[in-house]
């Protein structure tokens, strides 16, 4: 009997702490319950959609009020039968499943055009590119009508399905001057261009992200090290420019002193050599006095050289120099062909001697002068005069000439030692 008496106290005693554990808890409970899904719902809104939580938190403070009262309903001890009773909490089952799904239903209309979440950054979307376009799911897997595998969202990919959304396409951007060029953005850091390089590596820049409109190629953005590379180009492409200027200048100016000496010979080394001009008063050269002049200067071990076109008499460089223009020898760059330039003008007078059977005197003056190709100096100078007779002009001029032949040797060798 004691111990049937000691399981009935027992059970009293449970019962009573069990009702007043409801009694303490069952009153609490739906406050419980709202304060968690309160919190669990700002949380998930805000970091779904980006809104003030201040904003979030004010609306379901009101919305919350009846479902905070469908629990305080369904949470009552069903201690009554009356019928109104049962209404109510039909009513309230019914509050606390249409929030469930309403909850749901916000996250999905709030996350339709979110790809990032608001506290970490993490993705919320994957996508795949197939034909027609990009392609985004809200759970990793395959694209159910492609097959392809679906890749987390980056900031990249909706940059450009965005601008394709609003119909930006890249623009292609000449840009002539890249240190005067804004690249990237002086506040936020990000570049500003995008750019495509082909296989000879020639850069081409656009104002937008997207894909080349002729290759189809993607496009990348630019970096400190593609703007290093850009600069290190121009550069080259400068001196490559220069260099082909100087070359197309020094092309032209070789065609200039071709037009007055013939370029093709060379000064040879360790030998001297000279080039002889003589000219009469009509500026027509004088080859038997050259003639004189060169057998002179191979006695004496100095190669001749003609290297003198027509030009060099004709457009007056003769002329400048011989009236002291000397510098006109190193423009030219003389000395490349020869050491030595000797330029002489040649006059003569004639007289018929009555008394002689008009036998003809020729008075020939020889004006000689001797420059050095590579200073353009003076080196010596000296004028000729002799007399020559004959019964033509020609042939008292030959005489003349003939008697110069030792005088020139002389001088030849004077202004050689």
């Amino acid at each position: 009997m004691e111990g049937k008496r000691d399981k009935i106290i027992f059970i009293v005693i449970i019962f009573i702490v069990l009702i007043i554990t409801l009694a303490i808890m069952v009153p609490k409970f739906p406050l419980f319950v709202v304060k968690k899904t309160f919190n669990y719902a700002v949380y998930h809104i805000v970091n779904i959609s980006g809104l003030s939580q201040w904003l979030v938190k004010g609306i379901l403070v009101f919305a919350l009020m009846p479902f905070y009262w469908a629990l305080m309903e369904i949470s009552m001890l069903n201690i009554t039968i009356f019928k109104r009773q049962k209404r109510h909490r039909k009513l309230a089952k019914f509050i606390i499943f249409g929030y469930s799904g309403l909850f749901f239903l916000t996250m999905f209309f709030l996350s339709r055009d979110t790809y990032f979440q608001h506290y970490n950054g993490d993705p919320t979307k994957y996508y795949a590119v197939t034909p027609e376009g990009i392609r985004f799911f809200d759970s990793p897997g395959y694209d159910p009508k492609y097959g392809i595998k679906l890749q987390p969202v980056t900031p990249d990919i909706i940059n450009k399905y965005q601008r394709n959304k609003l119909g930006f396409v890249p623009n292609k951007i000449n840009i002539d001057s890249p240190k005067d060029y804004q690249f990237f953005n002086p506040i936020t850091g990000e570049p500003k261009v995008w750019y495509y390089k082909d296989e000879n590596g020639i850069f081409e820049f656009f104002n937008g992200p997207g894909f080349h409109p002729v290759f189809n190629q993607e496009l990348k953005p630019v970096t400190k090290e593609i703007l290093a590379e850009l600069m290190r180009k121009i550069e080259e492409a400068k001196q490559q420019a220069e260099a082909a200027r100087i070359e197309k200048e020094k092309k032209k100016q070789l065609q200039i002193l071709d037009s007055y000496i013939d370029i093709s010979l060379v000064n040879q080394k360790d030998v001297r050599e000279a080039s002889v001009i003589i000219l009469d008063e009509n500026r027509q050269e004088l080859p038997g006095i050259e003639s004189l002049l060169n057998d002179s200067l191979r006695a004496m071990g100095i190669i001749p050289k003609s290297i003198f076109r027509k030009n060099f008499i004709n457009e007056g460089i003769f002329e400048n120099i011989f009236s002291g223009q000397t510098k006109k020898l190193v423009d030219l760059k003389v000395y490349e062909q020869t050491d030595y330039v000797i330029l002489g003008k040649k006059k003569c007078s004639y007289e018929i001697n009555q008394d002689l059977s008009g036998v003809i005197t020729a008075t020939l003056s020889l004006d000689l002068r001797v420059y050095s190709a590579k200073s353009g100096e003076l080196i010596a100078s000296t004028v000729f005069r002799e007399v020559g007779a004959g019964f033509s002009q020609d042939e008292a001029e030959k005489r003349a000439i003939e008697s110069l032949n030792e005088k020139i040797s002389e001088f030849v060798s004077k202004w050689l030692k």
